[in-house]
Parts: structure tokens; C-alpha cells; sequence
């Protein structure tokens, strides 16, 4: 049995973390230490042939030195031996010791951090040998159809361990899967996408992600062009996750008070909590227990991350801010800033076979290239659709066509929703998302904003 992806242990962490804290002699000074690692094995192919394989460690420790004054200082190091932490620790005294703001004290007494089991041991045990055994059949069966196939699958071993002076101690090891493949013909000419992400290795399904790779490619064969403009669209909910991942980003409640896009509404004025930004039966929440969409409930200082509405059937509910402007909102510790690890968009009951049916006039999306924003005051984001985009003519598929580029506002296009699906767990890729793990449904959008048609496949 091959060895397992190595996880550093609550054990190991408690001794780096102690041997640091000791070297800490300034008279009434206070430190946080955190002590994060992960342990990467990743596979990628290409035309049928493996490109590249291997395996990384990494081990980052980070001292926070807050003195009697308020004042802090920050060091990271990745080495371990006495020399180094204790250089380490004098680095961040002398950053505190020259800070001129003050910052709050570090947590006195240990939150209730939520309970979640993200450690997949079937994750651990897919090695190289491993690792090459799922991608072999997929080449396989693309070289036998005269098809090209390339993908990636990578596993994820991390471990977070976070203390203090005043005795806060939280530890918690997760495990992260991706698997994606891409699809094309050999002119060229067509192309199909399919993957999926999640804490649990069981939960991803290998060969209907390859199967379904497969058969877009093959439907997506031999697009013609249509005029650019708006569409009736149909999103899948990897596409939907792509957009709203901006709007939860942009969920800063800092920001949205000093008057800034697209939250907030006049310099030094409120933000607009309170007020219906989405299609009403829209909802957006993370929550460290969300079995589909769970992450590690606390953050490198020991913050703890708990359930948070951001939208209630549509209405902005929640906007996130630091340990640093918590008092100021009634809290004593912060709200998932500056970015929430994970989010769920709740949909409705539609399935994309029932939205296809109820368009006259439209378009299947499956996924998007990674968009990019192009203007902060109306949250306007611009990509080209990519790996299968299909025209809808009279309740059914018609044709695949040529690939488009689209410019739109995820805020505009979730106020102007027909139906809502059954959301599930979306691929989100942790090089375009940050591994914000990502819960989202297919979503059909009235006049959806294409501007141009897009050569590549």
C-alpha cells in the first residue's frame, strides 16, 4: 500500500509553536503563532500523454507579536530550526516596536469553533502510481475515438494549527481534490469540458466527469456563427459560480461605508444592507458546516468563521470586515473577511433539461473563461464562453455555435433570473478562485449581454 499524502500533525504543530513563543522575551508583549502546511500530488496531460507529475511539501509559520501599546508586528518564515524562528520572532518585535497603529488584542478565551471533518483518508492514499491509473483510461478511450484529450487532477493534504499567549489552541487537517478534463476533436473544431472539486475524494465520480467531457465535445462539433447580442441564456452552475464569486468579493462592508461601488451608496454613508440587490428568491450563505461547501472555521489569528447570510431572498443581509473594525459593528471578532472560503447559492428546482424546454430562443452555456472585472461600479465583468456553447431554438438544442465573448454584471444578471435549479458542488478551480469552494445551481438570465463573437474553440 503506498504511503499516504503526509498531513502534519496537531502534535508536530504544538512543539514548533511552543519552541517560538519561548523566545519571546519582551516584558507584557503578546504573540499569536500560526503554523500552516499542505502536501501536494498533482498530475497533468495532454494530447493523450502525461506532462507532468509531482509531489511538494510546504510548511509556513507566522509570528504575531502584539506589544502592551497595541502596536504589532508580523514575520512569516518556512524554516523551523532555532536560528530561523528566533530571527523570525526578533523580526516581527522590530515591526512592532516602529508600528504606529494599534490593532485589537488577540482572542482571551477560545471561540466555539464549529465542528467539520474535511479529511479525506481515500484523498491521501492517491500517489503518483495512483494518480496516473485514473487519467490512463481517458487517454486512452480519446486516442481510440481520434479525440485529444488533456486534464488535471490534484490532491491537497492541509493542516492549520493556531495559538496564543492567552491559551486559544485550534487545530484542523483537510484534504482538497480537483479533476478536469478538456475534450477536443482532432481539427480542432470542438471542444468539451467537465470537472468537479471537493474535500472528499468518493464524491468526485472519475469517469462521468470523463463521459460527459466526451460528449460535449462531440455535440459541440462543427459550430456555426450567430449574430452577438441578447440572449435568453441558460447557465450552467460551474458559469454561475464564476459570476457570483464576484459579487461575494465584492461583499466588503469597509468599502461599501466609505461610499465605494458596489455596496456602498455616498462617501462616509451607509452601505446598502438592507436592500434587495438579487432576484428574490436568490439566498447566499457560507457556513463552515455546509457539508458540500465546508472549509476550516477559523482563520490564521484564530478568528472564528461561522454561519453567515450575505443574501436573504435577494436582500443584502451581511457584509464582511476584519477583527480590527468589529467593534464598531457590535462583535468581537470579525465577519469571514476578506473573503469567505466558501459560499452557497440557493436556486430552485428546475433541471437544465426543463430550462431548455421553456426557451423559445437562447443559449447553453457550460463555462466561461476566468472573467475579469471591467468596471467596479457596476460590477461589469467580461469572458468568452468556452468548451460547449449551444443554441436553443424552440424548446430543444438546434446547433452548437461559435464560441462568445460576453460583458455583463453578475448583479444585473441575478436580478433578471426565469428559473432557478437545484444547486450542487462546481468545480472551482483553486488557481482562478482562490479554492473558494463553491455551492451553485443552473440559472436561466434574460438578456444576457453577448458583444462579440469569440474564433477560438
Amino acid at each position: 500500500m503506498a504511503d499516504p499524502l503526509p498531513v502534519t500533525s496537531r502534535e508536530e504543530c504544538e512543539l514548533i509553536a511552543k519552541r517560538a513563543m519561548a523566545m519571546l522575551d519582551t516584558p507584557d508583549a503578546s504573540v499569536n503563532v500560526s503554523v500552516y502546511s499542505d502536501s501536494v500530488g498533482t498530475l497533468r496531460w495532454a494530447r493523450n500523454q502525461p506532462l507532468a507529475s509531482g509531489d511538494s511539501t510546504n510548511l509556513m509559520v507566522q509570528l504575531n507579536v502584539r506589544l502592551a501599546t497595541g502596536h504589532s508586528g508580523l514575520a512569516l518564515t518556512n524554516r523551523i530550526d532555532e536560528a530561523s524562528l528566533r530571527t523570525a520572532v526578533q523580526n516581527a518585535r522590530d515591526q512592532a516596536a516602529i508600528a504606529t497603529v494599534a490593532v485589537p488584542s488577540f482572542p482571551r478565551q477560545a471561540p466555539a469553533y464549529a465542528r467539520v471533518q474535511m479529511l479525506s483518508e481515500p484523498a491521501l492514499r492517491l500517489d503518483m502510481p495512483a494518480r496516473s491509473a485514473l487519467a490512463r483510461p481517458m487517454a486512452l478511450v480519446c486516442r481510440g475515438r481520434s479525440l485529444v484529450s488533456s486534464g488535471f487532477l490534484s490532491v491537497t493534504a492541509h493542516s492549520l494549527f493556531v495559538t496564543n499567549s492567552f491559551g486559544v489552541s485550534a487545530y484542523n487537517a483537510s484534504t482538497r481534490c480537483e479533476y478536469s478534463v478538456t475534450v477536443r476533436d482532432a481539427a480542432g473544431s470542438a471542444s468539451g469540458w467537465a470537472g468537479h472539486s471537493h474535500d472528499d475524494w468518493t464524491k468526485i465520480d472519475v469517469a462521468a466527469i470523463n463521459e460527459r467531457a466526451i460528449q460535449k465535445c462531440v455535440d459541440s462539433a462543427h459550430p456555426v456563427a450567430i449574430e452577438p447580442g441578447r440572449y435568453t441564456t441558460i447557465l450552467e452552475p460551474e458559469a454561475v459560480g464564476q459570476l457570483m464569486y464576484f459579487v461575494i468579493r465584492a461583499a466588503q462592508r469597509r468599502d461599501a461605508e466609505e461610499g465605494n461601488p458596489p455596496f456602498g451608496q455616498t462617501p462616509s454613508g451607509p452601505s446598502k444592507i438592507g436592500m434587495r440587490m438579487l432576484d428574490a428568491r436568490i439566498s447566499v450563505t457560507s457556513d463552515p458546516t455546509d457539508p458540500d461547501a465546508q472549509y476550516t472555521p477559523f482563520n490564521w489569528n484564530g478568528t472564528r468563521y461561522r454561519r453567515v447570510p450575505w443574501f436573504e431572498k435577494g436582500v443584502l443581509t451581511s457584509l464582511a470586515y476584519g477583527p480590527q473594525d468589529a467593534e464598531k459593528y457590535g462583535d468581537n471578532e470579525g465577519l469571514e473577511g476578506p473573503l469567505p472560503p466558501a459560499f452557497r447559492m440557493t436556486g430552485g428546482t428546475a433541471s437544465i433539461a426543463d430550462m431548455i424546454k421553456a426557451t423559445s430562443r437562447g443559449v447553453l452555456v457550460t463555462h466561461f473563461t476566468p472573467p475579469v472585472e471591467t468596471d467596479g461600479l457596476s460590477l461589469s465583468v467580461t469572458g468568452n464562453t468556452r468548451d460547449g456553447l449551444w443554441l436553443i431554438e424552440n424548446g430543444a438544442i438546434s446547433k452548437p455555435i461559435k464560441n462568445l465573448r460576453f460583458n455583463d454584471s453578475p448583479l444585473f444578471a441575478f436580478n433578471n433570473v426565469e428559473h432557478l435549479g437545484e444547486p450542487v458542488r462546481v468545480y472551482g478551480s483553486s488557481a482562478e478562485q482562490g479554492a473558494c469552494s463553491i455551492v451553485a445551481p443552473p440559472v436561466t438570465v434574460l438578456d444576457f449581454n453577448f458583444t462579440s463573437l469569440s474564433d477560438a474553440v
